[in-house]
């Protein structure tokens, strides 16, 4: 469906863009789970932080999901954003 959103496409599996956000922004290693949400271990280099869970019926965003969350939300209140942004007819 075309509706102009900025990112309002189907990623694929192993789609290099998925594998570049979750490596840059969300800092999850390879054969890893994103820390954050429901990892209950403290952040190591040595030791997994998802190794031990807490509740898995709630999640909550990761540090590195609400910078991520942040630049995307000043991404597009730059007014050059709009004007610049693709439209489909």
């Amino acid at each position: 469906e075309e509706n102009g959103a900025a990112f309002a496409r189907q990623f694929h599996q192993d789609d290099p863009v998925l594998d570049k956000i979750d490596r840059t922004f969300l800092k999850r290693r390879q054969g890893r789970v994103t820390p954050g949400g429901w990892c209950a271990r403290k952040f190591s280099k040595r030791k997994d932080p998802c190794s031990q869970w807490g509740n898995v019926n709630v999640l909550m965003p990761g540090p590195r999901a609400k910078l991520f969350e942040k630049l995307i939300l000043n991404l597009i209140a730059n007014e050059t954003f709009r004007s610049n942004q693709c439209r489909f007819q």
